[in-house]
């Protein structure tokens, strides 16, 4: 998909390209994801600004998504978030740009292992230029996911991340409890899919 945003004082542009190799067997195989996005006019980006981090729910300006708790922080509620932009797993108000991001996503299942339990890698990549708060221009992390709803409900456990960005946690005291997010894309539930998606 390719989207084209305009507001009062900004612009922007950015692609996303999903694609999917399956294994035998139902809700198996390998998710990938790309996302390139860029500023075409940005005098007031602060709030539409790219994050590495996807969108938490008083990020999202479009009002696009279900959020159980929008404007909570710290607690339970606060951990949701979509996978939009670079959608880094772990949290960090690192990699914000008002310039260009991109970014690669994957997810896989284990052919054998019929456990909803899934490996996740993300890399993403912000210029120095227009990038907040940091001058880093390059992240990752990995880890785990327990996936109940491929898509719709997921929690993501992370095992690894850039030094800048386990720095910040650090920095900040935050817990690894604290680190654990998790995704409830109710917008995209087909109550007749969920039913026939969920599997152990």
């Amino acid at each position: 998909s390719l989207t084209y945003q305009q507001g009062k004082d900004m612009s922007k542009l950015f692609l996303n390209v999903n694609y999917e190799i399956t294994f035998k067997g139902r809700n198996r195989g390998i998710d990938i994801r790309f996302f390139a996005g860029t500023f075409l006019n940005n005098t007031n980006s602060y709030p539409y600004l790219y994050r590495m981090s996807g969108q938490k729910g008083s990020q999202d300006y479009l009002f696009d998504n279900y959020y159980m708790g929008r404007n909570e922080y710290g607690n339970f509620l606060s951990k949701q978030f979509t996978e939009t932009d670079g959608a880094l797993k772990v949290y960090t108000p690192l990699g914000q740009t008002n310039n260009w991001l991109t970014a690669l996503n994957i997810k896989s299942s284990l052919p054998l292992i019929r456990f909803p339990l899934r490996f996740f890698v993300d890399f993403g990549m912000i210029p120095k230029e227009g990038s907040i708060f940091n001058k880093e221009t390059f992240f990752y992390d990995g880890g785990i996911t327990f996936s109940l709803v491929n898509d719709i409900c997921e929690v993501y456990f992370p095992l690894f991340m850039s030094k800048d960005i386990k720095a910040n946690l650090e920095l900040n005291k935050i817990s690894y409890g604290e680190s654990i997010r998790f995704t409830l894309n109710l917008n995209m539930a087909n109550p007749f899919k969920l039913i026939k998606d969920f599997s152990f």
